[in-house]
């Protein structure tokens, strides 16, 4: 009798991981922006996320077979007043459809690890300031502009502009920054020295000529006096 070997076989599949990853990134915030003024005096630097994605605290968040389809769902959630800004899987920028929120593809035919970093964004918004002649509709100072975020606290003030007089205001002039531009124009008036009078409707320069007059008489009087 011939003793034949008994062979077993073990069969493998090949498992492959997919992770996922918010980026920390250095974010600047202003405790408070005011034009006129130096709105980088008022800043603070932190690290932060910015939002969350499915599966980051788990390691391996889902593991696939090889030629298999991924199933778990991953999403991608800005937190308040953040946006998405840029998405890799494996290194490779991903087209992102919606920076408020984001739901990804599940990956089919897997033949490699997998990890996903989202990287999330504060909302930039920016204060405008214009001095503006209300009646020539011309810029009478520079404007003046800081960058900031949403939802930050602002605040302006009108100048001191020689021969001009604040007219009206048009924006609000403190509060908290929206998306985009967020415009403050004070607007004045061209003032005449001519034009500028006493309480007796009379023009200040004949009361300083009047003045002068009385000065040097009262001085001819006095001097007379003395003889």
């Amino acid at each position: 009798m011939v003793e034949e070997d008994t062979i077993v076989t073990y069969y493998y599949k090949k498992q492959f991981k997919i992770t996922t990853e918010v980026k920390v990134h250095d974010e600047v915030s202003h405790s408070i922006i005011e034009l006129p003024g130096s709105p980088e005096s008022n800043i603070t630097i932190n690290k932060v996320k910015g939002g969350k994605i499915t599966g980051e605290d788990e390691n391996p968040y889902e593991i696939v077979f090889r030629g298999e389809s991924s199933t778990k769902e991953i999403v991608l959630v800005p937190d308040k007043n953040y946006k998405i800004i840029s998405l890799t899987v494996n290194g490779k920028n991903v087209d992102i459809k919606d920076e408020k929120g984001y739901k990804l593809d599940q990956f089919d035919d897997m033949q490699c690890d997998i990890h996903i970093v989202v990287t999330y964004e504060k909302i930039p918004a920016t204060l405008i300031v214009k001095y503006i002649d209300e009646e020539t509709g011309e810029e009478i100072e520079t404007e003046e502009k800081a960058s900031g975020n949403v939802d930050e606290d602002y605040k302006t003030n009108s100048k001191t502009i020689k021969n001009y007089k604040l007219s009206r205001t048009s924006g609000d002039e403190e509060g908290k920054l929206k998306a985009g531009d967020n415009e403050v124009i004070y607007y004045y008036k061209k003032v005449s020295n001519k034009s500028v009078k006493t309480g007796n409707n009379i023009p200040i320069f004949f009361l300083v000529a009047i003045s002068s007059i009385l000065t040097a008489w009262t001085a001819i009087v006095i001097k007379r006096g003395n003889y």
